[in-house]
C-alpha cells in the first residue's frame, strides 16, 4: 500500500510540475466573407504565381494571405501565427524571398500550403474558402 502511494504521489508530481511552453490557443476567428476582383490593379501580383496582402474591415483577424497558386487556384490564409496567436507580435508575412510564411517573432515558418515547416508552430495556419466566378474571388468562412 505504500509502495502504490508513493508511486501516486510521484506521478502527480510529475504531472503537475510538468509546463507546457507551447500554447495551445486556437487562432481567433472572425466572420470572412468578401470578394475582390482579381483584375484590379492592386491585385496585380495575382496575375502569376505570387500573392498579396489583404487587410481590412472583415479581412480576418490581422488580415489575409491571398497567394495563387496556379490557374485558377488560390489559398487564403489567416496573417495570424498558429504558435500563440494571442501575442501581440503573432503576424505573418511572405518571406522576402517569396519561398514561404514566416513569424518574425516567434521564428515560425509555414509552406504555402500553410503547413508548419520549421520553429516552434505545429498546427497548420487558419485557411479561409476561396471560390472564383469569373474574375471575382469570393473569401469566405462559414462561420
Amino acid at each position: 500500500m505504500i509502495k502504490k502511494r508513493w508511486l501516486i504521489s510521484i506521478l502527480a508530481a510529475l504531472t503537475f510540475s510538468c509546463q507546457n511552453d507551447y500554447y495551445d490557443d486556437p487562432i481567433p476567428q472572425r466572420p470572412v466573407d468578401f470578394e475582390i476582383n482579381v483584375n484590379d490593379p492592386l491585385y496585380f501580383n495575382l496575375h502569376t504565381v505570387n500573392y498579396v496582402y489583404l487587410d481590412g474591415l472583415g479581412m480576418g483577424v490581422r488580415g489575409i494571405i491571398l497567394y495563387k497558386q496556379g490557374n485558377d487556384q488560390y489559398l487564403a490564409f489567416e496573417r495570424t501565427c498558429s504558435f500563440q496567436p494571442t501575442d501581440p507580435c503573432a503576424n505573418l508575412d511572405v518571406d522576402p524571398s517569396g519561398q514561404y510564411i514566416v513569424d518574425a517573432c516567434c521564428g515560425s515558418i509555414f509552406n504555402f500550403h500553410g503547413d508548419p515547416i520549421g520553429g516552434p508552430a505545429v498546427r497548420p495556419l487558419l485557411q479561409y474558402q476561396t471560390i472564383l466566378n469569373g474574375n471575382y474571388l469570393r473569401i469566405f468562412n462559414s462561420l
